[in-house]
């Protein structure tokens, strides 16, 4: 079972991370995402967000008004308008992925897979650290629940365009994500706010007594002393 250590959130500006610490989530619509820009050195935007379906030519068969048509044209995703209305708030994640169990002589190794990499670190160089994951769930989880929302939240999986076929769990949408990204770790919180706006910023309470603000190489440094 995969275990998660920290979440850490990336920002561009100190008020922003000033923000999240105070316990204001800004979120933002899986559609938004979707229609970003994705050749940004940050790479925030995802052409394939929220997908349910993503399945490969010679694999399938269409049937429109009873005509079948055999084999598809390249791969052929859909995404459905009810998953691209909900709201996602994204953050880094450290955890133990695959490795369940590690040698002494494993550890340096182990720890530096754990670093900020430079693509992540493209986020921002202002960023606050959540050192107690399972107290930030409980206040999140409470906070939506008591407006009567009731939150997915998980790791981001990630697949190969090239070879990944499959119609998606209703569960796993929106924590699907193309192998590009895979150097952000991300851990994401997708709910359905009742709200127009491609972004809302959600309370769920104060957050310093449960964070450290640092930037990603300070982050990195002090890995070598964290247990």
């Amino acid at each position: 079972m995969t275990q998660i250590y920290r979440l850490a959130k990336l920002f561009d500006q100190p008020e922003y991370r000033e923000d999240f610490r105070k316990g204001f989530l800004f979120m933002r619509k899986l559609k938004e995402f979707s229609d970003m820009e994705e050749d940004t050195p940050e790479k925030r935007g995802d052409k394939l967000e929220a997908i349910s379906i993503h399945y490969q030519p010679g694999q399938h068969k269409i049937i429109v008004d009873g005509i079948e048509t055999e084999g598809l044209a390249g791969p052929t995703t859909i995404k459905m308008n009810k998953d691209l209305e909900s709201f996602a708030f994204c953050m880094y994640a450290d955890h133990s992925g695959a490795c369940t169990t590690y040698t002494d002589s494993e550890v340096p190794s182990f720890k530096n897979s754990l670093k900020i990499n430079a693509e992540a670190a493209a986020l921002g160089n202002e960023m606050l650290v959540i050192l107690n994951y399972e107290e930030f769930i409980r206040r999140m989880s409470k906070a939506f629940a008591s407006k009567n929302i009731y939150p997915r939240h998980r790791l981001v999986k990630y697949f190969d365009p090239a070879t990944f076929d499959e119609k998606i769990k209703e569960e796993e949408v929106g924590f699907l994500k193309r192998n590009i990204y895979q150097n952000q770790n991300e851990y994401r919180i997708i709910a359905d706010i009742p709200s127009i706006d491609g972004t809302v910023i959600f309370p769920i309470g104060d957050l310093s007594d449960i964070s450290m603000a640092m930037t990603p190489q300070e982050y990195n440094e002090k890995l070598e002393n964290w247990k």
